[in-house]
């Protein structure tokens, strides 16, 4: 519900908190209560006597809620775990394989601690880059298994 809230005001303008109660049938205070979730979770959105509410800004993290909101996929992208911080989105991604998630989840971070690639080499990856995972469960035999992790890079750069 809140993530609906930021679909109607994304268009910059203040929108009055009748129109947001009768668009999503809730109550004015209801409007109240979830616009201060949405600022605790770092959305900036100024609100004034008369005018209503206005998205100033959002946070420069990759909230799921919003994300799926308009996402238009059937496998890759349902599930997402954000980590400002972490030591590896592979070594997450592999403990969450072990509890059986669902095909498609997506595990992010911005800052890797103790990343590993080929040959069990280290590397840390610093904020700024693009550092995660995603979970799949390909049939296909283990042989080819790279060729979908190459597909995948020469898909991102394009």
């Amino acid at each position: 519900m809140n993530f609906d809230i930021i679909h109607l005001l994304n268009n910059k303008d203040f929108i009055s908190g009748e129109f947001i109660s009768k668009q999503l049938n809730i109550s004015r205070t209801a409007v109240w209560k979830k616009i201060q979730i949405l600022k605790n979770l770092g959305y900036n959105v100024e609100s004034v006597k008369n005018k209503g509410y206005r998205l100033v800004s959002r946070p420069d993290i990759p909230l799921s809620e919003e994300v799926l909101y308009e996402l238009d996929t059937d496998i890759i992208g349902k599930n997402i775990y954000y980590f400002k911080s972490i030591p590896s989105t592979n070594q997450f991604a592999k403990d969450l394989i072990k509890k059986k998630v669902q095909e498609g989840t997506i595990v992010i971070s911005d800052i890797q601690t103790n990343g590993r690639g080929r040959k069990n080499r280290n590397w840390d990856s610093p904020e700024g880059g693009l550092w995660f995972s995603i979970i799949i469960y390909p049939n296909i035999p283990s042989q080819y298994a790279m060729l979908v992790t190459m597909a995948t890079s020469v898909s991102i750069v394009n």
